[in-house]
């Protein structure tokens, strides 16, 4: 071959791979029906929190691209909030979505299976979403959970579809037939930024009540009438992250005494295996150190809206929140309104 003709073909084919995905991104590409120019939206979660990104269509047509290094949930919506899609993506996958804004349910979904099994999932099941039928819709849930325990969409459509209010008991039981493999904690922290994003008046009601697992094999009640102030800490099992936290929880306990401080430290690790091994030989603390079997996925955790992790919440003895945050010193500063000593 010539050098020139070599040239040629070496720049058309960096053209050609410059519009397609990477082992270094994700692309979403769109086309709506009877859409012209419309803000849309993308929202996932990756790198320790909410990504959200907007564009505008043009003739109906959008594209995103993003960075996820572990399978994660995003959610493509119009500027109004109306859900266009629910994806699970990560580097590499090139997702295409066809739908008509009047009927997002009947979406077709194309680049990887995890993102084509919810959009079939949603199709086949469009009327009882359509019609909102609460126990309609939890049994499709539940069959499709119950015969893909092994698969990523059955987490997807867990978390963003069943209806959990008044059906607590039944959600908890199906997160735990999932696989550990078919939950990473990407999708279930996911769940929480995204969603619960869009429904921050449910993340700020007052917290009443959590059933826990306590480091010494005990389940423990957390009810915020217990004393003056509580904080709890939303943790992860990354040692880095602990690490940089304990320390100064273990001298908010000494300078309270515990019925004017509650702490219960909340392990969202995927299983009891994985929170136990975060911990080394440091066992020891005179506050609760919990875990909560499904994670960020089990109702009691779900309906708080934690969108990334460390987090912190602040409750008076009623329940109220006086602080939710990603930061321990404005949770110091918020025990001190009630606490000046602390």
């Amino acid at each position: 071959m010539k050098p020139i003709y070599r040239l040629v073909l070496i720049i058309a084919t960096a053209i050609v791979m410059s519009a397609c995905g990477s082992t270094d991104d994700f692309v979403v590409r769109g086309q709506m029906a009877g859409v012209d120019v419309q803000t849309v939206t993308m929202t996932y979660f990756d790198r320790g929190g909410l990504q959200s990104y907007s564009v505008q269509s043009l003739g109906g047509k959008f594209s995103f691209r993003g960075t996820a290094s572990k399978p994660t949930l995003a959610v493509i919506s119009l500027g109004d909030g109306q859900r266009l899609a629910t994806l699970v993506v990560k580097n590499g996958d090139e997702v295409t979505i066809e739908v008509d804004p009047t009927n997002p349910y009947l979406a077709k979904v194309s680049g990887n299976a995890e993102s084509r099994e919810i959009a079939s999932w949603l199709n086949a099941n469009a009327e009882s979403l359509e019609s909102r039928n609460p126990a309609a819709v939890n049994a499709a849930v539940a069959q499709y959970v119950s015969g893909n325990k092994d698969k990523m969409s059955a987490t997807a459509i867990l978390v963003n579809y069943y209806n959990c209010e008044g059906y607590e008991a039944k959600a908890d039981s199906l997160f735990s037939l999932l696989t550990v493999q078919a939950r990473p904690s990407e999708i279930v922290q996911g769940f929480n930024s995204v969603v619960n994003a869009q429904l921050s008046s449910t993340g700020q009601a007052p917290v009443t009540y959590m059933a826990l697992y306590e480091l010494r094999d005990s389940l423990i009640s957390f009810t915020p009438g217990r004393a003056s102030v509580s904080l709890l800490c939303f943790t992860t099992d990354d040692r880095t992250s602990l690490d940089s936290i304990r320390p100064r929880l273990r001298s908010l306990r000494l300078a309270q005494p515990k019925e004017r401080l509650q702490m219960v430290e909340i392990s969202t690790a995927p299983d009891s295996a994985s929170w136990r091994r975060s911990f080394r030989a440091d066992t020891v603390s005179n506050w609760y150190r919990t875990w909560v079997p499904g994670s960020m996925g089990a109702p009691a955790v779900r309906k708080l809206g934690i969108p990334r992790l460390p987090y912190f919440i602040v409750t008076d003895s009623t329940g109220a929140q006086l602080y939710r945050g990603p930061s321990l010193k404005g949770a110091e500063a918020a025990l001190k309104t009630i606490n000046p000593e602390s």
